[in-house]
């Protein structure tokens, strides 16, 4: 989705579409799609699919033809870099600023001023825009002129920032400058151990442009995994421990380093085809976007770079009438490693011995298995091994100290679990006891540990820190005696690094791209010898 971000014009948002996102709620990452032959914990497809799925873009509001799109990226994506685009204000900001205007213009009215008396722009300066307690978020959310304030006040913080911008463009302009990406639509591949596949929308003559897609540019090294080994020496050393999954949505050369991110998300759908049944391949783009100048750059200035300038094109080599998957060449070094991996697939007995094991999936389900184990029964009958207990929770500003203070925590209070609950509210926790609720339910009382360094939702939401940043981050926890959980505030899920994906022996390769399309300059293993 090529969204931007400008906070005061958000007017898309990403959400799950509950009818897709049921099968990434289990212990792997085994595509459960209906009707394709993606279905088994036996498959050798583990592990080499994602298991983010099931997203889709809602507008907020009605979205004119020829209107930008932009997406909220979060406080957090700004804050990372302030070194290239200064204080970005959000959403609190701007409410911060409204405040303070109100508050400023109740003073001036007060002293008998007006938004003309002689001073007021200096004392508008003096005491708020050049004030030392002023975060610079909120500065850059006031206006410059003090006669801007009775604007501010009328119609928003954010919506005075808007003032002067545009998002609409033509619908000439975007012909002539524009892409066409509804070319494919995503759907159940007709590929075993494909998953999901994209499908042509309509006719597409041979040679025409089936999508364009930015690509980001990156370092073969960057997508390594990295795990911690004892040597002969007695010694810890950190070696090479495969690569990560986002290798097999990545275009490269065997002969190169320098890798190839596609950022439309329509085009990680396309899958592998025979050199007979493809009908579709991957061209440097013809648009006047793609910077056609970077093929002459140096290899390690591409490296550097890790941005979008370039442009892939998806050509269709034959016709491909409306409703046929849509399928590449991933080329021969992928079709024979793709071939080695299903003949080693029964040597494998990291993926065997999790056969048929229960999901975390399994005991969300309502109804099923409903009652969760404390963990004294947990001695006795254990969940497996790579599950564990979660529960909704937030902190309370303050609360009073535990009765029972042997149990470490900082204090004991009551379940404040709403329905709608943010994923950001989702903790570790311990199951203590349960009793019944009288309605045929139970309460649970749970020990719950709050971190401070997001490490519950980072595993939750797939954008997991390697063990060796998780190590090295200082991490404070405090604990919290919670009563009166109910069960619908406790969640199954998957322990970190356990589900298929980090398993040795998932398939991984690149999805390989002609000799033609790579300079010579960027063949660094093939310079190498």
């Amino acid at each position: 989705m090529a969204c931007n971000d400008k906070p005061a014009a958000v007017n898309v948002r990403q959400t799950l579409l509950s009818s897709l996102s049921k099968f990434w709620e289990d212990g792997t990452d085994t595509l459960a799609e209906e009707g394709s032959n993606h279905e088994t914990l036996q498959d050798v497809g583990r592990g080499a699919s994602s298991w983010h799925s099931g997203i889709v873009f809602q507008s907020l509001r009605d979205i004119q033809a020829g209107e930008e799109l932009f997406i909220n990226y979060g406080a957090r994506w700004f804050e990372a870099r302030t070194h290239l685009y200064g204080a970005i204000p959000e959403k609190n900001h701007f409410e911060a600023a409204y405040k303070i205007l109100k508050q400023f213009w109740n003073n001036a009215v007060k002293d008998g001023l007006g938004l003309e008396s002689r001073g007021l722009q200096k004392r508008y300066e003096d005491r708020i825009l050049k004030a030392d307690w002023l975060k610079e978020a909120v500065r850059m959310a006031l206006p410059d002129k003090v006669t801007d304030i009775s604007t501010v006040l009328q119609i928003g913080a954010a919506p005075f920032s808007m003032k002067d911008f545009n998002p609409q463009r033509s619908l000439d302009w975007l012909v002539e400058n524009g892409v066409c990406v509804d070319n494919i639509v995503g759907g159940t591949s007709t590929i075993p151990q494909a998953g999901r596949g994209a499908f042509a929308t309509r006719t597409i003559k041979k040679g025409g442009v089936i999508t364009t897609t930015p690509v980001v540019t990156l370092d073969l090294d960057q997508i390594k995994l990295r795990k911690q080994a004892i040597g002969a020496d007695g010694k810890d050393y950190i070696i090479h421990g495969g690569f990560q999954l986002i290798m097999n949505y990545c275009f490269g050369h065997d002969e190169s380093t320098l890798i190839f991110l596609p950022s439309m998300p329509s085009v990680s759908f396309i899958n592998h085809g025979s050199k007979e049944d493809a009908n579709a391949a991957v061209r440097w783009s013809s648009s006047p976007h793609h910077k056609s100048e970077w093929l002459d750059s140096p290899l390690a200035l591409m490296k550097q770079r890790q941005n979008r300038g370039l442009l892939f094109d998806i050509i269709a080599t034959k016709e491909i009438k409306r409703g046929d998957e849509i399928l590449l060449y991933y080329g021969k070094g992928w079709e024979d490693s793709w071939k080695t991996h299903i003949d080693n697939w029964g040597k494998k007995s990291n993926f065997t011995e999790m056969h048929d094991i229960p999901r975390a999936y399994d005991y969300n389900q309502v109804g099923k298995d409903s009652m969760i184990r404390t963990v004294w029964e947990q001695k006795i009958d254990p969940y497996p091994e790579h599950l564990m207990t979660t529960c909704f929770f937030v902190p309370p500003e303050s609360c009073p100290e535990p009765s029972d203070k042997s149990k470490g925590v900082k204090c004991e209070v009551q379940s404040n679990y709403i329905f709608g609950a943010k994923i950001d509210h989702l903790h570790a926790c311990d199951i203590l006891s349960r009793s019944s609720n009288g309605e045929g339910g139970h309460w649970y009382t749970a020990r719950v540990e709050v971190t401070n360094n997001g490490r519950m939702n980072e595993m939750l939401t797939g954008k997991q820190k390697s063990p060796d940043a998780v190590a090295a981050s200082k991490s404070v926890s405090e604990y919290y005696l919670v009563d009166y959980m109910p069960r619908y505030a406790i969640r199954i899920v998957d322990k970190p690094y356990t589900r298929d994906q980090y398993r040795k022996g998932a398939f991984r390769h690149l999805i390989g791209i002609g000799d033609g399309m790579m300079p010579d300059e960027w063949m660094d293993l093939r310079l190498q010898g």
